[in-house]
Parts: structure tokens; C-alpha cells; sequence
């Protein structure tokens, strides 16, 4: 087939339209590209999509077997059949069943000027769909409106998206076809403006996030709210995916679409996400990682929306927040939001130059301004990955379970005063720090599951009033909040294996290491925390009991308390607990939440106490580089003379500049 032959553009001042003429769904697509001079002002909408299939989990369609009913099936018209879910493709009315599984759609052919031109299964869908029935449409399209071939042309429409989406009058999200969940999917979000409008008067007296979240559950309709559709919603290829940020941040307009007739507005959709997340709400939907991407998509349109563009400085929590998402080419992590970035930052767009160097060159580029925090990026090296970088560069194309201590808002000085101190060696890729080796990690509780396990609170049978449904899923409940309970009964017993390994000030350690030192504000905690670490700590023992638990309220109060205390002291302290640290209780609980999300708890051979990054191994060592807020743990390179970076960490007793005394030898550092 021959290849649609592209006329060249005068860039960056011009730019190609499609217009997509009328048709029925089924009807062939037809459609011409023309130039547009961007100094005239002609409308037309751009849409924002997914090249490869729209729904983000893959099944084995040939073995996923369902039973069907309709006048296409198999066998006797009307009675069921046992088919594979991939024969239901082109089965009209049916096909949903093949998307929603996973299943990506077959290609096909359209006509443009007369030209035969190949497009996906996703954007040939799209087409058909999106047009009008009568009036032609003139959208931008990147896959057809950019010669694809041409790398000199695709660099330079890199610099052009900020102007091409702020110039769309509006931005059509195509995040796949019907799969059957828009009606209720409508349903959701007429319930959530429910509940929010009746609960708009208390919400805005609430002072705490916990008060919040008191006025959402008590609402009588919070728990028939149907979280599964929500939850299959952002099942999309399309909430994963780098470039759509910079599509929606620069947007005038931004409408949802899926299917011919289902459109939703931007706000209309996202405004109720973000509510629920500010509030910690969002456990409810069982698709994580969508959530926090929408909640990220969300606040950087706002941001740019308000002419507040990233700075040059911003750029490493910029990518930082964005590593879940995907992209097809490494480099585009970083071409995928320079849209988003202050017009005046200037990185190159070079298709032919190999990722590993552009993230090199953009890591020397922020060191040599004589900040060191980019290096609270680097780390989790136990991720795959498929470029070859030093350590001390982020690797954006990998996903971090959980962000820098730095970024999450805790507030230390580990290095004091004291000012970077650096060089880069290029021809060894070797940066030379000076720092300070502290103390090296022995234990490591790694009895968690990073990233932690989402439930999904509902049963798909327990909204139809099924009791056993309803039953199950308070058992799936128990058992994921059990697992969390676990990990907290294993860090005490790597704390104090025997009783004899108790002692107060370790005791007073472990609390304090338990939420970082810090309150959810950063104030240091008093002494009287220590009880809430205890009421939170059996609250959530006794809340993951089983019937036959009933006295089990963990290994710390079930065995060391009763060693250390008198019966007549334990009552009265238990007493004195359930009058007054329930607030302590709960700033404890979300200090952890706050600072710890992800993070594994772990012991030195110093027998301090600390939180690391999943991946840490023992023998690790905890160093304290000169003008970094945090230390970080280092893990020695194979040739025996460098150190590679596992990550930033917390170490309680070193966190404010302790280590600046005379016990620890300032030295050179090579990080390889």
C-alpha cells in the first residue's frame, strides 16, 4: 500500500487538520488533511487517545470462556452458548465483552484525499465514533497529522503542543469504546453530587480531614454508591499514558468520550475524584495507580490553567510524579511534558539521540546549578529497566513505589549546614561527593507487600443486597487490613525478639521511628505519642481479630507490657488510653500514612531504627551527603571502589545533624 503523500509544513507556524466528513457508524471513513496557518484563527477540536488498545489488563481472550445468548450465538436461536470471549468481536452488541477483557481491536484502513491510509483498531474506532452524522468535524490527530516518518518533523511538533491544544476550542478524550458501564457510570456521579450537596454545609465546617470523612460515610447513600463501575472506568489505557497530560493541562475544554453518544466534561468527572482523594477516600476504588495519575493530571491543569508552568528547578518532582505513567519511547518521558514546563527552559528535542543520554544530560544540567536533591530521585535499582544509566541519574521510565521523604513534606536537615560539594567524572559517568558512612542496615522487615495491596470493599453481588456477598467482602476486608497488621506485629518482633530485648528508651526509639519523629505538621511529637502508638497499635490488633483472636492485641501488649508492668499498671494505663488517645492515636496512624507510605522498616548493626525504600538489602550503608536534607543508603558497586544509591532513608538519632560531630570522618564519596 502506498503511503499517503504528506506535503511539508512550514514550522513551527503551520499545522495539519483533518476533516472527518459525516457518517453512520458503520459507513466508510472518509476524510481530507489541509494546512492550517496558526496566525489565522480557524476552529477545530484535537483529540487525545490511546494508539494501542483502550482497557489496561490483558486476559487470555482464547481461554476466557463466557455464556452468551443472542441471535448470533452458536447452536439454537435464543439458548445459551459456551464461547471464547475474543469470537464475540463483530458480534454486534456483544463486542463490549472482547474490549472490556482486554482485547485490542484489529486495524483497518480509511480514505484520506483519495489515498487509501492504514490506522489502528483504537483510532479507526475513534473515527467512526466521533463524527457527526451531518456536519463534517475538523479535529488535529498526532497519528495522522504528523508525518510519522519525518523525525525532523515530529521534533519540531513537540515544541508545538502547547499551542496546538491551547489553540483546540476543545479536547476530545477518546478513552475507548462502550463496554458496558456508562449508564451506571451516569448513576455514580449523580450520587456522588447527592451526597455532596447534602453534605456541602458540614463539609465546610469540618476542620480535619477524619471529620471529613465522617460526613461522606454516614450519608445514607455512601455505601450503595457503585465503586466497581467507577473502579472499571479507569481501567483505561488512556488515565496511564505521559502524553495526555500535557493534552489536558493546555486544553481550553476537555470532554470524556467513550463510545458514539457518551460524553462527560472534565469537571463534571474529575472535581468528585479529587474531593475523595483529598479526603483519603479513594480506597473505595480498586485502580490505584489511576487514581493518583488523575489526581496528578488534575493538578497540573489547574497550574497551568493559572499561568503557573514548571520551573527549572521543578523539573525532577515534575517527572517524579510522573513515573507511572507509560510511554512507548523512553524519551518521552521527558518530551511528554515540556508543554507543561516555563517556555524559557530550553531541552532539545532529538528522536536519534539515545534516552540514556538525555537523562544524563538533565541530571549533570540540575546538579551543576549546585543542588543535590536530584539525587533523592535515584534508587529502587532492584526495578527492571532497559537503559543503561549511573545511578546517581533518575531512571523516569521506572515506577517508584513511593516518593522522596523530601517531596511526601517531612522537614530534616541530616547535613546540616554543611554545602554540596561535587564533580562529575564524564568518561566514567562517576559523580564524587563529600559525605560521611554512618552505619550500615542488618534487618530489613520485609514481611510487607510493596506496593501495598488494594481491596475492593464491594462486592460486585453484595450491591444487589446479596448478605453473604456483603459477609465475603467484609472478610476480604479483614484479611487486608490483617496483612497490614502483620507487618507491624513483625517490626516489633524484629525490635525485641525476646522479651529481654525490651528496654523504654528502645521502646521510646520505635514509636518515634513508627511516624519519623514528626506529626502529620512536622512538630515533634511529645512523649505522651507514645500512648497513641499503643492505641493504635492494639486498635488495629483487635480490629483484624478472627473470632478465635479475641485476646490477641499483638506481641508488644500481649507479652512485653505484662513483663514489664504490673497487672494494676496495665489497667490503669489502658484506662487512661481509651479516655484520652484517641486523637494521639489517630495523628500517629496518619504520620505513618503521611511519611512511610511503601517503605520498609529496617535495623542497623548500630541497632537504630529506620525507613528505606523496598529493594534495601543488609549490608547496605547509611551515609549522609553534604547539602542533602536526608541520608541515603548505599550499596557497594561490584568493582569495589564506588557505591551505587539504593535510595533516600530515615534513621532515627542522625536525622538533625548529629552526625556532623567528631565521631564520623568527612571523606570522598565515588557514586558509580
Amino acid at each position: 500500500m502506498a503511503t499517503y503523500p504528506y506535503r511539508s509544513l512550514n514550522l513551527p507556524n503551520e499545522l495539519r487538520i483533518l476533516t472527518l466528513f459525516p457518517g453512520e457508524r458503520s459507513d466508510p471513513v472518509i476524510c481530507r488533511l489541509s494546512h492550517l496557518d496558526l496566525t489565522t484563527f480557524e476552529p477545530f477540536e484535537a483529540l487525545s487517545y490511546c494508539w494501542e488498545k483502550s482497557v489496561v489488563h490483558s486476559r487470555d481472550l482464547d481461554e476466557k470462556i463466557i455464556s452468551i445468548s443472542t441471535e448470533e450465538s452458536p447452536g439454537s436461536p435464543g439458548e445459551p452458548a459456551l464461547i471464547c470471549a475474543r469470537d464475540t468481536l463483530g458480534m454486534h452488541g456483544m463486542e463490549y465483552i472482547y474490549i472490556g477483557f482486554g482485547g485490542a481491536l484489529p486495524g483497518g484502513t480509511i480514505s484520506c484525499d483519495g489515498h487509501d491510509m492504514p490506522v489502528g483498531g483504537e483510532l479507526l474506532r475513534a473515527l467512526q465514533c466521533l463524527r457527526d452524522a451531518k456536519e463534517p468535524l475538523r479535529i488535529w490527530i498526532d497519528a495522522l497529522c504528523i508525518h510519522q516518518q519525518d523525525i525532523v518533523e515530529r521534533n519540531k511538533h513537540v515544541k508545538m503542543m502547547t499551542s496546538i491544544y491551547q489553540n483546540a476550542s476543545r479536547v476530545r478524550v477518546w478513552v475507548g469504546d462502550v463496554v458496558g458501564l456508562e449508564p451506571p457510570l451516569f448513576k455514580v456521579l449523580d450520587d456522588l453530587d447527592e451526597i455532596v450537596i447534602d453534605l456541602k454545609e458540614k463539609l465546610e465546617r469540618s476542620r480535619s480531614i477524619e471529620d471529613r470523612q465522617r460526613c461522606f460515610m454516614s450519608h445514607p447513600k455512601w455505601y450503595s454508591v457503585d465503586w466497581y463501575t467507577l473502579a472499571q472506568f479507569l481501567d483505561r489505557a488512556w488515565f496511564e499514558r505521559v502524553w495526555v497530560v500535557q493534552e489536558v493541562a493546555n486544553a481550553k475544554e476537555v470532554v470524556f468520550q467513550t463510545g458514539q453518544h457518551c460524553r462527560i466534561a472534565w469537571d463534571a468527572f474529575c472535581n468528585h475524584i479529587i474531593n475523595l482523594a483529598k479526603c483519603r477516600l479513594t480506597e473505595q476504588v480498586s485502580h490505584p495507580s489511576a487514581l493518583a495519575n488523575l489526581v496528578t493530571m488534575t493538578d497540573i491543569r489547574q497550574r497551568v490553567q493559572a499561568g503557573r508552568k514548571g520551573s527549572e528547578a521543578s523539573i525532577p518532582s515534575l517527572l517524579s510524579k510522573m513515573r507511572n505513567f507509560k510511554s512507548t519511547l523512553p524519551s518521552d518521558k521527558i518530551y511528554g511534558v515540556l508543554s507543561i514546563l516555563d517556555p524559557d527552559i530550553s531541552i532539545d528535542v532529538d528522536y536519534a539521540q539515545p534516552a540514556e543520554t538525555l537523562f544524563t544530560n538533565l541530571a549533570i544540567r540540575h546538579l551543576q546549578s549546585g543542588n543535590l536533591d536530584l539525587l533523592n530521585y535515584c534508587g529502587e535499582p532492584h526495578h527492571p529497566t532497559t537503559l543503561d544509566l549511573p545511578s546517581w541519574v533518575p531512571d523516569w521510565t521506572r515506577p517508584k513505589w513511593t516518593s522522596p521523604f523530601s517531596e511526601r513534606g517531612l522537614k530534616y536537615r541530616a547535613a546540616g549546614s554543611t554545602k554540596p560539594h561535587f564533580s562529575i567524572d564524564a568518561s566514567s559517568k562517576t559523580l564524587r561527593v563529600r559525605g560521611r558512612l554512618l552505619d550500615a542496615v542488618a534487618i530489613v522487615n520485609n514481611a510487607a507487600e510493596i506496593p501495598m495491596a488494594q481491596y475492593e470493599p464491594y462486592d460486585r453481588l453484595a450491591m444487589d443486597g446479596d448478605l453473604d456477598a456483603r459477609a465475603r467482602t467484609k472478610m476480604m476486608y479483614k484479611r487486608a487490613q490483617r496483612k497490614l497488621r502483620d507487618v507491624d506485629e513483625n517490626m516489633v518482633l524484629l525490635a525485641w525478639p525476646w522479651p529481654r530485648d525490651f528496654g523504654w528508651a528502645k521502646y521510646e526509639n520505635l514509636w518515634r521511628t513508627y511516624m519519623c519523629n514528626r506529626l502529620p505538621d512536622n512538630e515533634v511529637p511529645s512523649e505522651i505519642y507514645g500512648l497513641g502508638w499503643e492505641d493504635h497499635m492494639e486498635w488495629k490488633f483487635e480490629n483484624t481479630a478472627y473470632e478465635e483472636d479475641t485476646e490477641d492485641t499483638g506481641p508488644y501488649h500481649k507479652l512485653i507490657m505484662k513483663l514489664f508492668l504490673d497487672e494494676e499498671a496495665v489497667r490503669k494505663r489502658s484506662a487512661f488510653k481509651q479516655l484520652f488517645s484517641g486523637l494521639w492515636s489517630n495523628r500517629v496512624s496518619r504520620a505513618n500514612r503521611s511519611w512511610c507510605y511503601n517503605r520498609r522498616f529496617f535495623i542497623s548493626e548500630e541497632e537504630r531504627y529506620g525507613w528505606a525504600v523496598d529493594g534495601t538489602r543488609p549490608g547496605d550503608k547509611v551515609a549522609i551527603i553534604n547539602g542533602c536534607d536526608f541520608p541515603f543508603l548505599l550499596r557497594e558497586a561490584p568493582d569495589g571502589g564506588t557505591y551505587k544509591i539504593v535510595g533516600d532513608c530515615y534513621i532515627h538519632g542522625l536525622m538533625e545533624g548529629e552526625a556532623l560531630g567528631d565521631g564520623y570522618t568527612e571523606i570522598e564519596l565515588l557514586i558509580s
